[in-house]
């Protein structure tokens, strides 16, 4: 049988989209195809395998073993491989489950089909195949699943062979573990303030959803940069609604500018209560997720409005993992046009951390390390950043493209980038922006 004519027979049949892009793909250089010790294909990419050397199948077992839940109805994967891990994989799949097996690497893709009969992926009925070169469509389809789901199991080598042209969702894939474990790790305590703050019986923050139709509304965080312009915020107080996240807090009313709202997601007792203490009493507005800090919630005495990121309750919002990408989503719900940001650096601006120096004990300035990454700056320059804070700029720029009726603004007047925003001085927006919609 020739499993080239074979497969492709069949991905014309189940899947004509990716048929079409893969039926002229011309073979693939760089890849030298090897068989394991135990006679089954895999290749190796540069100086790494992309199955096992010795056994690819039992590999794969212990691999699915790991990572499968049969309590889940949707599971997204990213990585086809050589196949191994998804038959695997449908060996355990139970009726109700449906397996989204991702893949940007069409070459790869197409090298596979040349070497492996994959009729059993193919043509599996709880198996749905996504294989495309475009990232975008690729970023998209995973975020629609990702919406139904938090399961997405991905296989590491797959990964590696991401062509460095899809550099943004190649460093989402590898950023998605880390961002596991950190939930895992935080597992009882989310659990625990949870609890204690549904008890509280706040109110929803989706009371605000659609009451700011069309008003500028500013998302205010406490990046170096805000230390630039926070002083012009006292001129949009009352024409804008001032949304900040809590670290901003203590500059801004140090400053004498008291926000309109402000917001805290964080989980952890300390970090938390320290952006209130001594604030308990203040009448402004908080918002917070459920599983924000118990103490801090407990502690503050004004108004208080609970969020969840849970999309089977109610109110449900998007976090993106930052309390100024939760405000972002927030904002957008309550219709604020335009959408601007101030203090969101997204990066180490002039080797700081925060506006108004240390705020949770870090050194003074920032030290550079080798899990840094480096970031296109406003002005064309060079900035050093994390890869927490380069996932949330990503984050906003994804949640900006859902928005095409709104305009967003970036007056951080330093840091980062950030794509679908217009940059330009906290000052030229108050005259644009903020004094003509009053």
């Amino acid at each position: 049988m020739n499993v080239w004519l074979h497969n492709i027979e069949l991905l014309r049949i189940h899947y004509p989209d990716i048929y079409t892009r893969v039926k002229d793909m011309p073979l693939l250089n760089g890849y030298e195809i090897l068989s394991s010790r135990e006679g089954h294909p895999t290749a190796k990419i540069g100086s790494f395998y992309l199955h096992s050397r010795y056994n690819p199948i039992q590999e794969a077992k212990k691999f699915i073993e790991a990572q499968w839940n049969e309590d889940e109805q949707e599971i997204a994967l990213y990585g086809l491989g050589f196949g191994y891990h998804i038959v695997e994989a449908l060996e355990r799949i139970q009726p109700e489950q449906t397996l989204y097996v991702f893949e940007l690497n069409i070459q790869l893709f197409s090298l596979v089909l040349r070497n492996m009969d994959i009729e059993y992926i193919l043509t599996h009925p709880q198996l749905r195949l996504i294989v495309s070169d475009n990232q975008a469509h690729v970023a998209r389809c995973l975020h629609e699943r990702l919406l139904q789901t938090n399961r997405l199991i991905i296989y590491p080598p797959s990964v590696r062979t991401i062509p460095e042209r899809y550099d943004r969702l190649k460093f989402l894939l590898e950023f998605w573990d880390k961002r596991l474990l950190q939930v895992k790790n935080y597992a009882p305590l989310l659990q625990e303030n949870s609890e204690a703050n549904l008890k509280h019986r706040d109110r929803n923050v989706s009371e605000f959803f659609g009451k700011y139709k069309d008003k500028p509304i500013i998302v205010i965080s406490a990046g170096p940069s805000l230390n630039k312009n926070k002083h012009l915020l006292a001129q949009c107080k009352g024409k804008a609604l001032l949304f900040a996240a809590g670290s901003a807090l203590k500059p801004l009313l140090a400053t004498g500018i008291q926000p309109d709202m402000f917001c805290i997601i964080d989980a952890i007792h300390r970090t938390t209560r320290k952006q209130i203490e001594g604030l308990e009493g203040m009448d402004i507005p908080f918002v917070y997720l459920k599983t924000a800090s118990a103490v801090t919630v407990e502690a503050y005495h004004g108004p208080r409005f609970v969020a969840s990121n849970r999309s089977e309750d109610d109110g449900a919002i998007e976090t993106g993992g930052s309390v100024a990408t939760a405000i972002l989503d927030i904002a957008t719900r309550m219709g604020g046009n335009p959408i601007i940001f101030v203090g969101q650096d997204l990066a180490f601006t002039n080797n700081e951390h925060h506006a108004d120096g240390s705020m949770y004990g870090e050194e003074e300035k920032v030290k550079i390390n080798p899990t840094m990454k480096q970031v296109r700056g406003q002005n064309g320059e060079t900035l050093w950043t994390n890869i927490g804070l380069l996932s949330y700029k990503y984050w906003i720029e994804e949640r900006i493209q859902r928005e095409p009726n709104v305009t967003f603004i970036n007056a951080t007047e330093g840091g980062a980038y950030i794509e679908g925003c217009i940059h330009i001085p906290l000052y030229e927006v108050i005259k644009k922006y903020i004094n003509k919609s009053t």
